[in-house]
């Protein structure tokens, strides 16, 4: 199911407004709303513009908005902080608690890999 509804009353946008800015009915704005009609192209453009937002998150195909980005970019960073520090203090670990550190270690990198792929797949996605 799309996410225009819940876009739309997050930012206190009408059906009436966004029926006059697109061009279309407000009838068509509340059957894709309930996912009655399917958005043409131009029209879905349109919409996530005044939206802000990106139109795989509006349609409910992906569940990252472009306003994650800078979390996800934050999380990056702090990650990589993680790792130096694990990587600088090594040689202090004791063997007993060596195992649960690496397990813990590998953990946060995969998900500093997840995280980067869908940051570098949405800044992708913005300049196209």
């Amino acid at each position: 199911m799309n996410r225009i509804r819940e876009l739309r009353k997050d930012k206190n946008i009408t059906q009436e407004y966004l029926a006059q800015q697109l061009g279309v009915a407000k009838l068509t704005i509340s059957k894709w709303e309930r996912g009655i009609h399917q958005i043409k192209s131009d029209k879905a453009e349109m919409l996530c513009s005044i939206l802000g937002v990106s139109l795989p998150y509006l349609l409910g195909i992906d569940d990252v908005s472009e306003h994650d980005l800078p979390v996800y970019k934050q999380c990056i960073l702090e990650l990589n902080n993680v790792s130096i520090n694990l990587l600088r203090n090594i040689d202090k670990l004791t063997s007993q608690n060596l195992s649960d550190i690496k397990r813990e270690a590998r953990n946060l990198y995969e998900s500093l890999v997840r995280l980067q792929c869908e940051a570098e797949r949405i800044e992708k996605w913005k300049k196209s």
